[in-house]
């Protein structure tokens, strides 16, 4: 069954919708990258939202853009634009849309149309790629009593991780089209795995975002994480795996386990923790149990990934000022 939404036809209101929209970015992102400061880069989910436009004789145009790789105007690129009309007007060759749902929710669009190099390819020509993503088409009905055939970008909740990742979602889905278009089956494959990995999915914490904060939390973490261990009996070394190895290791007749400590959940700090404790394992010369220590909310897709680089998730959450760690049973106690 297609859903229905009703189009918004003010200016005020499609001003509004873009305002928060951008406000969502703003409030989880960043522009003190080094580049375009209208770029507001979201680091944890790996995204960027440009939203500008210009004064032209016919009344105001949108430009806003949106990618994945951080960068001057020549090196980051642009997955897609979502430019509504002015005044939510049926939109002629304009792909942004903005509409409420039964529920009276305000909801940014999409009609579909991408550029990919020197051709235009439109979502609904890779129906099955959308689908496969969980994208349902949204028919937009006009005062004029026009349809509009489109697909969600975000949703504009009062909870702006949802916002933010809801147009993730929609990034991921056009990154895909643009890799089948111009790379193949196979590297669009890619291409969605990646995405289906990176989607945050359940409590998914984006962490404390100033870096003075991301250090009291990761302190905290670690003397709760080091107190626990060595009550259950552990030997621990007094010094992390050099400057940026894992956190804490074990020693001495203890079974020997390596702990990377991360404060967000989001796949970047999954990625980086994999790789800290695979290369320090090889450097440590010796075979080491494997631990994450991760707030709660690791999705399974990436659940699962980790445990077939043989790495172990013990999930943490926060008890007011102190934290509590969700053990299995085989660190009960020290050997």
């Amino acid at each position: 069954m297609t859903i229905r939404m009703k189009a918004v036809e003010t200016k005020s209101q499609v001003t509004n919708a873009i305002k928060k929209w951008t406000s969502a970015f703003r409030q989880l992102g960043r522009i003190d990258h080094g580049f375009d400061e209208a770029v507001i880069w979201v680091e944890k989910l790996g995204i960027w939202l440009s939203a500008r436009g210009n004064s032209t004789e016919g009344g105001y145009r949108y430009w806003n853009a949106l990618g994945t790789t951080l960068g001057g105007r020549e090196t980051r690129n642009l997955a897609v634009e979502v430019n509504p009309p002015e005044n939510g007007a049926p939109p002629g060759r304009f792909q942004g849309v903005v509409a409420t749902d039964s529920d009276g929710l305000i909801w940014i669009l999409h009609r579909g149309e991408l550029n990919v190099g020197l051709s235009r390819v439109n979502l609904k020509e890779h129906r099955t790629v959308a689908a496969d993503a969980g994208f349902k088409i949204v028919d937009v009905e006009y005062d004029d009593g026009t349809l509009q055939a489109c697909y969600p970008v975000a949703r504009l909740s009062d909870d702006v991780l949802v916002t933010v990742s809801d147009t993730k979602r929609f990034i991921d889905l056009c990154q895909t089209v643009r890799t089948l278009v111009n790379d193949g089956t196979e590297e669009a494959e890619v291409q969605k795995e990646a995405g289906l990995f990176e989607e945050p999915t359940g409590p998914y914490t984006i962490g404390p975002q100033g870096t003075k904060q991301i250090e009291r939390v990761h302190a905290a973490v670690f003397q709760a994480l080091k107190d626990d261990l060595l009550l259950k009996g552990f030997s621990l070394a007094s010094e992390r795996v050099g400057s940026l190895g894992p956190d804490l290791y074990t020693k001495g007749k203890s079974p020997r386990i390596l702990f990377e400590i991360k404060t967000s959940n989001g796949a970047s700090d999954i990625l980086k923790a994999a790789g800290q404790l695979i290369v320090y394992e090889k450097l440590l010369k010796k075979p080491y149990r494997k631990m994450v220590v991760i707030p709660t909310g690791v999705n399974m897709r990436q659940r699962s990934l980790l445990e077939s680089l043989d790495i172990e998730i013990i999930d943490f959450a926060a008890d007011g000022v102190s934290y509590s760690f969700n053990w299995p049973p085989s660190l009960s106690l020290a050997a």
